[in-house]
Formats: structure tokens, C-alpha cells, sequence
């Protein structure tokens, strides 16, 4: 494939994309895997350009997406916590963080089970309520799998 087909292909691939995000604030995990699948599949993109395109038109248009706000957050969450467990009051406010970074599009609930795959995923301890129980948090379902 040449130089100008495919710049082509990126033109056509980024007019899909501001299509699909026209009145959107953000994009989830799930709609931007299958924007990236759709630029390999359909548009004969290879990943690094699908991925640069998407991030560029998401700029340009305002929309902000929710792959890029897992590590603003997992710092977020190492600042609040400085090391030590995290506290039902600062997995609280990472969530808040979370939410804000995609311009609110992400709803409470996907909020929070995205921020419990972060603190798993970093193997962080969850601070016990006063009774000791860690009730709060195993009530939080598991995140689902990105598509």
C-alpha cells in the first residue's frame, strides 16, 4: 500500500470515527475496541495508525477516551494512598477522578469496576471498615471483559 492510499484509508477511517462520536463525550473501552477493529478490519489499517487516528479525531472533536484514563487514575490512586490500602473514602474519590477524565459518559457502576480492576490489578490492599469487614468493596462486581 502506498503513501497516498494510505493516508486515504486514515481520511476515510477518521470521517467513520467522528461519525460514531458526533454528540458524545466519551468513548468506552468497548466502542473504541471495535472502532480499532473496524479501522484493521474494514479500512486496512495497521494498529499504530487506527490507534493515532482514533486519538486525533477524539481531540479535535472534545471526546475524551476511557483507555486513556487508567493510568491518570492508577497515579491518582498511589497519591492517595501514599503505598499503603486503600480506603473506602479514596477508592471513592478515584472513582469521582475516573469519571471526570471521560467527561462523565462512564456511569457510577462502570466507574467503580473499572477502578476495582485498577486496584487489583495493582494488587493493592482494601482497608477493612471498623468492624473489619471489606463488605464495601467485594460488593462491587468484577469488571466486565473489554470486548
Amino acid at each position: 500500500m502506498d503513501d497516498s492510499e494510505s493516508r486515504s484509508r486514515a481520511k476515510r477511517f477518521a470521517d467513520y470515527v467522528r461519525l460514531h462520536v458526533a454528540n458524545e463525550k466519551a468513548i468506552t473501552l468497548p466502542v473504541e475496541a471495535r472502532l480499532l477493529r473496524s479501522g484493521i478490519n474494514d479500512f486496512g489499517l495497521d494498529l499504530d495508525l487506527a490507534q493515532g487516528t482514533l486519538m486525533a479525531v477524539a481531540t479535535r472533536e472534545g471526546v475524551a477516551l476511557e483507555s486513556l484514563a487508567e493510568r491518570p487514575t492508577r497515579t491518582f490512586i498511589d497519591y492517595l494512598t501514599n503505598g499503603k490500602k486503600v480506603s473506602k473514602k479514596n477508592f471513592r474519590k478515584a472513582v469521582t477522578f475516573y469519571r471526570r477524565l471521560t467527561n462523565d459518559a462512564v456511569d457510577e457502576e462502570t466507574a467503580r469496576k473499572q477502578v476495582k480492576r485498577i486496584v487489583d490489578g495493582d494488587g493493592l490492599k482494601v482497608r477493612r471498615n471498623l468492624i473489619g469487614m471489606r463488605r464495601w468493596y467485594n460488593r462491587i462486581p468484577k469488571p466486565d471483559p473489554v470486548a
